[in-house]
């Protein structure tokens, strides 16, 4: 059964836009593996990301100074303690923080597992979710990935995705290079949790 969707002229759309593949010229199959992908990643892998960046303290001082470091000295803890508060209702709501660190570093090889078995591809020779050119949920993938690999967290999934996947580390990187050339070249020592995203921000 073909799936339908509203007709555009993509050569009028600037960009990554016009690059995309719209749902109704994707193979059924296809765009189903890559919508259950996204909600993986929107709906499990995500909350992985807050717990490293919210719940440890390592990670939480790393996004201190990123994110709070212009706020007055005498006002930031209580800013970012009420924020982090709040944060951590969010995360017991959801239920991540009711998880162990090793079930969560469990969890994160799984993501990365299922991810690399739906999108396949070779070292250097990256695919899309949407075949030869990225579709919507590439997108949702893509900013997956950067999130973990290019910012100065370290986690289990950060770890995992350089050792056994390199696959998906090319895609990250080349879907990063056409798409957003303006971001440069990932910084080695951001990957490796030792320096900060932002580099006005040191």
């Amino acid at each position: 059964m073909a799936v339908s969707a509203r007709p555009a002229d993509k050569r009028s759309l600037p960009g990554m836009l016009g690059d995309l593949r719209l749902p109704g010229s994707m193979d059924p199959g296809r765009l189903g593996a890559a919508r259950a992908l996204e909600a993986l990643l929107e709906h499990r892998s995500y909350y992985h990301t807050m717990m490293h960046r919210w719940g440890g303290d390592a990670g939480f001082e790393k996004l201190v100074r990123i994110f709070f470091g212009s706020i007055p000295a005498l006002l930031r803890p209580v800013i970012t303690t009420m924020v982090r508060k709040q944060v951590w209702a969010t995360l017991r709501a959801q239920g991540i923080a009711a998880h162990a660190d090793e079930d969560i570093a469990s969890r994160e090889r799984e993501d990365w597992d299922t991810v690399a078995a739906v999108l396949g591809g070779t070292p250097g020779a990256p695919r899309y979710l949407g075949g030869d050119h990225p579709c919507a949920e590439d997108c949702t993938l893509f900013a997956a990935l950067d999130s973990c690999l290019n910012t100065p967290f370290p986690s289990e999934g950060k770890r995992y995705l350089l050792e056994r996947h390199p696959a998906l580390v090319d895609y990250c990187d080349a879907f990063r290079s056409r798409f957003f050339p303006e971001a440069g070249p990932p910084v080695d020592a951001v990957r490796r949790g030792n320096a900060f995203m932002f580099r006005n921000s040191v």
